[in-house]
């Protein structure tokens, strides 16, 4: 970590999510009175086992992706919290990308955790909680985003992109990963007063989810169904075949997008 940077950065690692958790557990991260953590987070030039929302391996190679795990804390009640951070975090992830390629584009997100440009993946967020000896429930959010990327593997060139293959002026991955430290430390301080309402309110503005086909479980059945957006609980709304409306907090994309999207 250099004196202007909010981050912890390190050259290889088998994922940031994994040296974030021992750097918790271990008493290694501290948050002043306002919940501003120090270091803000972790970053590395490469990781080897970097991993996605249910185990999925996310592509990287050296200095062409930010590979990121950022601390927030929760204290000892972390319900409140909780219901929010994923939402939070991608629309706060969004401001930022739209702010460091000089408003190109507007960063559009995906229920639950993605981050797309031009209707494609360029990244994802992942978050585990932890708990800290001294500072009470930890949330790692985990960020992956592919920055300069040009030759992606042949089975996710129609689905995921990058900031460079959009043709937009990226900045360099440890530019990115500080500009996102820098504002997680500021909007963390505030998270626990600002109301769901008002993050649905600014994640809608982004959202792409309606139209692309997703599967859950409910009571041990299979359902799939479209989304039809995102309530203001934070929840999706998946349309059957019936046109019953389900709400459900967790699900898997089946397709990018049902046939008469």
């Amino acid at each position: 970590m250099t004196t202007d940077s909010p981050m912890e950065t390190l050259e290889t690692v088998t994922s940031t999510m994994d040296v974030a958790r021992a750097n918790v557990v271990e008493g290694r991260v501290r948050f002043d009175e306002s919940g501003r953590a120090f270091p803000t987070g972790v970053m590395a030039r490469r990781q080897t086992q970097g991993r996605g929302q249910r185990g999925r391996h996310w592509h990287s190679e050296p200095d062409e992706n930010l590979n990121a795990t950022y601390y927030v804390a929760c204290g000892e009640t972390v319900s409140e919290i909780v219901g929010k951070l994923s939402l939070w975090a991608g629309v706060v992830i969004a401001e930022v990308l739209d702010t460091s390629v000089n408003g190109a584009c507007k960063v559009g997100l995906k229920w639950p955790n993605d981050l797309l440009i031009n209707g494609k993946k360029a990244g994802g967020i992942l978050i585990e909680m932890v708990k800290s000896p001294r500072e009470g429930w930890i949330a790692l959010v985990g960020v992956g985003i592919n920055v300069s990327t040009r030759n992606l593997p042949e089975e996710l060139r129609e689905t995921s992109t990058s900031l460079v293959r959009e043709g937009l002026a990226a900045p360099s991955w440890r530019e990115l990963g500080d500009a996102i430290g820098r504002r997680f430390r500021d909007a963390a301080a505030i998270l626990p007063a600002v109301q769901l309402k008002e993050i649905v309110k600014q994640w809608q503005e982004r959202d792409e989810t309606a139209g692309r086909i997703y599967e859950a479980r409910e009571q041990g059945e299979v359902i799939r169904g479209t989304a039809t957006g995102v309530d203001e609980s934070g929840a999706l709304r998946l349309q059957r075949d019936d046109g019953t409306i389900l709400l459900v907090t967790s699900a898997s994309t089946i397709t990018e997008r049902s046939q008469d999207a």
